[in-house]
């Protein structure tokens, strides 16, 4: 089917790391919103960055304890989830570039000074 193809290329455009098992989603609940923290797919870190406020990541960022890196990697992969979760048939957020994209906000982190040290 059509739908079965765009997320078979869906998929394999995301790095595997980010995507839930199938087996998490062979019979998802009406309310899907906890699938991903009952399925243990994010790291404790994870799951703080991603429920954390905008200005408290700003904060930890600044303060170097989680990098730009670790923020954006943690909402790429929190997004991918979410993307199998209610199966759209394509759209890659992360899509094949993501490490050069991780890469180059990193980079850009450590020469900004609102990122530095103290």
């Amino acid at each position: 089917s059509i739908a079965a193809d765009a997320q078979k290329r869906r998929n394999e455009s995301l790095p595997q790391s980010y995507l839930l098992p199938p087996h998490h989603l062979k019979v998802l609940p009406r309310n899907v919103t906890a699938v991903a923290t009952n399925a243990r797919h994010f790291t404790t870190e994870e799951l703080e960055i991603i429920n954390s406020q905008a200005e408290d990541i700003l904060i930890k960022v600044r303060e170097r304890i989680w990098t730009a890196l670790e923020v954006t990697e943690a909402f790429c992969k929190a997004a991918t989830v979410a993307q199998q979760l209610v199966r759209p048939l394509y759209l890659s957020v992360c899509g094949p570039y993501w490490r050069c994209l991780f890469t180059k906000i990193d980079e850009l982190s450590n020469r900004n000074p609102l990122f530095r040290s103290h």
